[in-house]
């Protein structure tokens, strides 16, 4: 397998030999060699097939969903590998993928594609921190997003969340009344004394406690609003909260980006 390629252009059974094993060696999978593909487990036969890809010292390495039928283990492992081989080798890969944290921990630029058509191009930071479009912004990491007005008073900016008139940043030259789309990442969130009457928090009750390892997601219904917000705390945090308890959720103004 790995060697289909080399043979195809006739190079000398001695070279071919040679870097035959040292593809394999590169993959980690030397002691595999003679085993046939019914034998391999289904990470170890995508990595006959990376080998096989890079025989021909290819210049570009295109990669289309390798890992999508993985398991999560195995998945994580060769995602690591790839990286690893891609900066050993100093390769240009472009990796097609659906499964956003793949994208995110493999490429040093995303490009999101809407319908066939770019909607942004950036490192991962920049689209998860600034996304450009409001297809950027509810396709990429989870958040909390609703359509609103834009308020102003006395110099001030906020927009209408459930019971809650939440502080933004909005553009000077955005005027009052103009609907916009709210979007705020979950981990954006504090929680603050549910007992605090500030009308710039959210006030509501605690509908879903999901434990997700280092961070536990809150689902949080809020009173005037048909949508739970999510709300992801530091699990060591989380350990006193439960379903049906009242919480207050602070939202700081910077978090909040608007689209119109």
């Amino acid at each position: 397998n790995v060697a289909f390629a080399l043979r195809v252009a006739r190079e000398p059974n001695a070279a071919v030999a040679a870097r035959v094993r040292e593809l394999l060696e590169l993959v980690h999978l030397e002691e595999a060699a003679n085993r046939y593909p019914h034998q391999l487990s289904g990470g170890m036969q995508q990595r006959v097939a990376l080998a096989r890809a890079l025989a021909v010292e290819p210049p570009l390495l295109l990669l289309d969903e390798p890992l999508s039928a993985l398991d999560a283990a195995i998945r994580d492992e060769l995602r690591a590998e790839l990286r690893r081989l891609q900066r050993q080798l100093n390769l240009t890969v472009v990796y097609v993928t659906h499964d956003q944290a793949e994208a995110m921990a493999l490429s040093d630029q995303i490009v999101v594609m809407e319908k066939g058509r770019v909607s942004q191009i950036g490192t991962p930071q920049d689209l998860y921190d600034r996304p450009a479009t409001r297809f950027t912004a509810g396709f990429v990491g989870s958040s909390n997003r609703r359509v609103t007005a834009l308020m102003r008073q006395n110099g001030h900016a906020s927009i209408t969340w459930g019971n809650a008139h939440l502080p933004v940043h909005a553009p000077a030259d955005t005027p009052a009344g103009v609907p916009v789309l709210a979007m705020w990442r979950p981990e954006a969130a504090l929680l603050v004394d549910p007992l605090d009457p500030d009308p710039g928090t959210l006030r509501g009750e605690i509908e879903l406690v999901t434990f997700l390892g280092p961070v536990t997601r809150l689902d949080v219904r809020v009173d005037g609003d048909n949508e739970p917000v999510l709300v992801d705390v530091v699990s060591d945090a989380a350990r006193d909260l439960a379903m049906g308890q009242p919480v207050n959720i602070a939202v700081p103004p910077g978090a909040i980006r608007l689209y119109a």
